[in-house]
């Protein structure tokens, strides 16, 4: 499939359109510094609560222990690192940027071993998604646009480059299984806060396909 602006897409055997050929993008401080902007600062304070109480419960009610250990990949301004300050004892950081990380958190490398490892708006980024087969968490979220039901050609969310990949619920759900991973929950709470219509955003839990519920 070409664009009318001459970008390709594929789709694999799971549902996921890839980008093909996608160039290098630039991640930098200005990248971040978008999300500073005043208009921005109420929903984040809200949508990081949101995402905390959602990963924190959800890790309770499938491991039956309190997490101890938290990588945020891709953390940005750190407004979620800062979030957990004080429910998760140990948190690490990995991002491209060179941001600097919140105070009391550490820097780390998305194959050290985790309780949790959290993708907010950053899976849809990365060009080689292999790598999830061989991170060492117990439980992985992640959010991202939702394509389904929604016109290609001209989605916001179709931007060539910096989103290398789009999925629908179920076929991440099938990328993810590919690699061990299982679907615990997936929904959209996330559109109660960002702008934009139902289905837009959706926030996705994971667990080793081998764990017992």
């Amino acid at each position: 499939m070409k664009t009318n602006d001459g970008i390709e897409y594929v789709t694999d055997e799971f549902g996921v359109i890839h980008q093909v050929n996608p160039q290098p993008y630039k991640y930098d401080a200005s990248y971040v510094d978008i999300y500073r902007a005043p208009e921005y600062a109420g929903g984040r304070y809200k949508l990081m609560g949101i995402r905390m109480a959602m990963t924190h419960t959800l890790y309770l009610l499938n491991m039956n222990s309190e997490p101890i250990s938290l990588m945020d990949i891709g953390y940005g301004d750190g407004s979620f690192l800062e979030e957990i300050k004080g429910t998760i004892p140990n948190r690490y950081g990995y991002d491209i940027t060179g941001e600097e990380l919140p105070e009391g958190c550490k820097p780390g490398n998305i194959l050290d071993p985790m309780d949790i490892i959290t993708m907010w708006d950053v899976f849809e980024h990365i060009h080689d998604l292999s790598f999830i087969g061989d991170i060492k968490a117990k439980m992985v979220c992640m959010s991202m646009p939702d394509v389904t039901n929604k016109d290609f050609e001209n989605w916001k969310h179709r931007k060539p480059d910096e989103h290398v990949h789009h999925f629908t619920p179920e076929s991440l759900e099938k990328l993810m299984l590919s690699y061990d991973w299982k679907m615990i929950h997936t929904c959209h709470l996330e559109d109660n806060v960002r702008k934009g219509d139902y289905q837009n955003i959706m926030t996705s839990f994971f667990i080793k396909s081998h764990i017992q519920l």
